[in-house]
């Protein structure tokens, strides 16, 4: 694949990369900093690390986004060098309200909740799959279990299909009826500020 939607991906090491990318991470330190996501950046935990200590020792902010789905290793590895975490809570049953790692994802947020200074959660809002109240159920639950106090409610995103079609993914979902109604995200809204969430639109 080549153009503009193409991944010219290449391995370096992490101090060369930390070297590339330190003069931007320079320009917002005062008021951001670094946030490592992915898919799961965690599953490179070591070279995270690395790359976590480095802004740390020049007093650069770090975030990481994450399911909290990977075995607790990998936030032991990290907790100590991450200020702020996004708890990407995805639902990865695609609607079938099949929670089996509720108690994974419970146990690693309490694993880095007392070494940073806040955990934010992302609700991605998906139209018959997490709009439903058994879905906006359970991830309250989780959120008042770990004590994350302010949610991100994001749409579905209307290129969804075409993402997965240039990536060569089967897309399991179909867009036309993926995408949240102006009434099914208040009521999501609504539904967090019940249970006291506070919800960044």
């Amino acid at each position: 694949m080549d153009g503009a939607l193409s991944l010219p991906t290449t391995e370096i090491p992490v101090e060369e990369l930390y070297s590339k990318i330190k003069p931007q991470l320079d320009m917002f330190k005062r008021n951001g900093g670094i946030t490592l996501s992915g898919g799961e950046a965690l599953l490179q935990k070591e070279d995270v690390r690395e790359l976590l200590l480095l802004c740390k020792r020049d007093g650069i902010s770090t975030c990481v986004e994450s399911s909290f789905t990977l075995p607790p290793q990998a936030y032991e590895s990290v907790k100590d060098c991450v200020d702020f975490w996004l708890a990407g809570l995805r639902d990865t049953s695609f609607g079938l309200a099949n929670f089996r790692n509720d108690e994974t994802i419970i146990r690693n947020i309490r694993i880095v909740a007392g070494h940073c200074q806040k955990i934010y959660a992302r609700y991605p809002l998906i139209a018959s799959r997490t709009t439903e109240d058994t879905h906006l159920k359970r991830f309250a639950s989780i959120m008042e279990a770990t004590g994350i106090t302010e949610v991100e409610i994001m749409r579905c995103n209307p290129n969804m299909e075409l993402f997965y079609t240039l990536s060569g993914i089967p897309c399991k979902l179909e867009q036309a009826s993926s995408i949240p109604t102006d009434r099914q995200f208040q009521k999501a809204c609504d539904f967090f500020e019940s249970r006291h969430i506070t919800v960044k639109k």
